[in-house]
């Protein structure tokens, strides 16, 4: 086993690609955790001095480095963050594609420092994270939806709701009513997590 103090962001970059075992359970937050999250990064967003230590991330890295490049790991603990932090990334992104002016970060940023998607993968290694049962394919969406925010976005398929679309829908919200913009993603550059790697077996 390791441990350490890591950003939250940064292991979504690199070829680490995060997939939530069917063992788990589905994503579940709701509106009053989301907005306890955004009040934190908001938080830290406002005081560059400090960090915000949001919990832990427990993983298992399933197998070595594939041909692909990727390297998969299995999520144990830390799904609903790491689900919530994806979703206000996407609203970033959106936003930043309507609002480009004023801003420290783009769409473009956040795509190509890969906190999404590796725009250069296909298949299941190019999402960062991977959901189990009907929410892998809603959050999968909602990531390539990125990619081509000029295109109509077609929605979840399936034609039922999930908490990933409403939760999506409240950051949107948080978004387009703050002052500053920018206190959010500096606040997500500040988001500490302890990293706790497994050992198989």
């Amino acid at each position: 086993m390791d441990a350490g103090k890591k950003i939250l962001l940064d292991l979504l970059t690199g070829s680490l690609r995060f997939v939530v075992p069917v063992y788990q359970r589905r994503y579940s937050w709701g509106e009053t955790q989301c907005r306890q999250l955004w009040a934190d990064i908001v938080t830290a967003g406002r005081h560059p001095d400090r960090t915000h230590f949001t919990g832990s991330i427990v993983w298992m890295q399933e197998g070595g480095i594939g041909p692909d490049g990727v390297s998969r790991c299995l999520l144990i603990d830390g799904q609903q963050r790491l689900t919530s932090v994806t979703l206000l990334l996407i609203a970033l992104a959106e936003y930043a594609h309507e609002h480009p002016e004023n801003l420290r970060f783009s769409t473009d940023m956040i795509i190509d420092r890969g906190y999404l998607v590796d725009k250069y993968a296909t298949g299941e290694g190019r999402c960062k994270l991977t959901l189990s049962g009907d929410d892998r394919d809603v959050l999968r969406g909602m990531c390539d939806h990125v990619l081509a925010l000029d295109r109509p976005n077609h929605g979840n398929q399936a034609g039922t709701t999930s908490r990933l679309e409403a939760n999506l829908d409240l950051f949107r919200s948080l978004v387009a009513a703050i002052d500053d913009v920018n206190t959010v993603w500096n606040g997500l550059q500040r988001l500490e997590v302890v990293s706790v790697t497994l050992d198989q077996g």
